[in-house]
């Protein structure tokens, strides 16, 4: 949420219920702040610059790394952490964090978490972060939470968002029982840290231009995020055209086209696309 509230506090702090933790910012270089943070917590013994990670003689450990590629996640895939944290999660692209979920696992008995912790995403990259924890930022949200209220979600592999669902819901996938995912969201405020509520901070966050000050300010995660600069359709129109949409054709148009994709053989499946004049299911 806010600016100031304490959010890399409380990934640092976190890790110690945790036996192998990782720390992510979206470039290695942003992790400067991370390391002093650290080491005003955890002092300097057992910290190897090189690696950036602190290993401590009873088997915990704590690795800072950067993820700036769409696909650096793979070179953290295969290490299982049982606490995986983003600071500045909205930096993140949903596909490098939801294809480390895999790897969110520990010792029989280990709690395991994934933190993202974040002020709201200020460009349509980090998007995903409102469908992600919809019912505590959506409003008339079908199963609106309080903060700090669970509620369970299975993802979908494709489009990589939450099918919320009641807890204690199952599923078989490839002959398995599947259980969702809990998820919750609490609020970070600058009122929760004593050491930089100050009149000086706040005045720096009241002269910032908006959207970025309501965002930083009272942590607003709906506000429009600004699209990056060589998006050919702007997400404005996206967003129009999803909301235009409706499941059926309009009554009376016929059906004028159809695309087929047909498969030869193998793995594939034909794939059919129906269009009726303007509009494609």
């Amino acid at each position: 949420g806010e600016a100031g509230g304490g959010k890399t506090g409380l990934l640092v702090g976190v890790t110690q219920n945790h036996e192998s933790s990782i720390i992510f910012r979206r470039e290695a270089s942003q992790t400067d702040g991370l390391e002093r943070f650290g080491k005003e917590i955890y002092g300097k013994d057992g910290f190897n610059g090189s690696d950036l990670e602190w290993s401590w003689p009873n088997g915990r450990s704590l690795k800072l790394a950067g993820m700036k590629e769409p696909d650096s996640w793979l070179k953290h895939a295969g290490r299982a952490r049982d606490l995986i944290g983003y600071d500045e999660a909205g930096e993140f692209l949903v596909e490098q964090v939801a294809s480390l979920l895999a790897w969110n696992r520990g010792k029989p008995g280990q709690r395991c978490r994934v933190i993202l912790a974040s002020n709201p995403p200020r460009t349509a990259d980090g998007a995903w972060m409102i469908e992600w924890f919809a019912p505590w930022l959506v409003a008339n949200h079908e199963r609106k939470a309080k903060a700090g209220e669970l509620r369970y979600a299975f993802m979908d592999p494709d489009r990589m968002t939450p099918e919320w669902v009641d807890e204690g819901t199952t599923r078989m996938v490839d002959g398995d029982e599947e259980r969702p995912l809990s998820f919750t969201f609490i609020p970070a405020t600058l009122a929760d840290n004593p050491y930089l509520d100050t009149p000086e901070y706040r005045a720096k966050l009241n002269a910032l231009p908006e959207p970025l000050r309501s965002q930083l300010k009272k942590g607003i995660f709906t506000l429009g995020a600004e699209d990056d600069e060589w998006q050919l359709i702007p997400t404005a129109w996206i967003k129009a055209a999803q909301d235009r949409w409706t499941p059926q054709p309009p009554n009376g148009v016929p059906m004028c086209a159809l695309g087929a994709d047909v498969a030869q053989g193998g793995a594939d499946d034909t794939a059919l696309a129906p269009r009726y004049d303007g509009y494609y299911p």
